[in-house]
């Protein structure tokens, strides 16, 4: 009687090979997925705690010089950004607007053409090149230089520009006016998602 030896692999073998492979590999997909997200989340939100920071550093140089803080962009210090240059302010009128408007999430209907939009201004000017911002989100934001909002170039000497690691992504901020009872305000986001990561600063 003669025995026959089968060392090799049976098809159905090889499958079930080829499927544990797929599944491997899928996993360390997702997960390699997860820590880039996580690395993009992490870097926005540096430069968004950055620009806050360079809002504090030039509110307190203003108020040394002109004798009273503003932040970039403010013609004064009870001026909106963006502002309309009359006594409506284009942007929010109140800081309790402007989280209301991110925590509805409206950045979404924003992309559709909503006017959420443009009461934000780019934080380095949307015609930046090292900003970079896609132009079907850009034309959505506040104009940069309309005679009122010189935030791009106040912004200039205290910080370097930063680009968002997200392709969607770009930095925003708004201001709204102080008044006789309180200090002007800033909100500093990414537009990727705006609702995600926001700083509120108040001096």
């Amino acid at each position: 009687m003669q025995l026959r030896s089968n060392t090799g692999n049976s098809l159905a073998e090889f499958a079930v090979v080829i499927f544990l492979m797929a599944v491997l590999t899928g996993g360390g997909y997702v997960r390699y997925s997860q820590s880039t997200e996580r690395g993009r989340a992490k870097k926005s939100h540096e430069a968004i705690n950055k620009i806050a920071m360079a809002a504090n550093n030039f509110f307190h140089q203003t108020n040394n010089v002109e004798g009273i803080g503003r932040f970039p962009g403010q013609e004064k210090w009870n001026r909106n950004v963006p502002d309309s240059g009359d006594t409506t302010a284009a942007g929010y009128a109140s800081v309790a607007d402007a989280l209301q408007d991110l925590a509805d999430g409206r950045f979404e209907t924003y992309r559709d053409g909503n006017t959420f939009g443009n009461k934000w201004c780019s934080v380095f000017g949307k015609q930046n090149l090292k900003a970079k911002i896609l132009s079907e989100h850009a034309d959505k934001l506040h104009s940069d230089d309309d005679g009122l909002n010189n935030g791009p170039t106040e912004w200039a000497d205290f910080i370097d520009v930063m680009e968002s690691p997200y392709l969607d992504g770009h930095y925003i901020y708004t201001v709204i006016g102080g008044n006789t009872d309180k200090r002007p305000a800033i909100i500093i986001t990414d537009l990727f998602s705006p609702n995600a990561d926001f700083i509120v600063f108040q001096p």
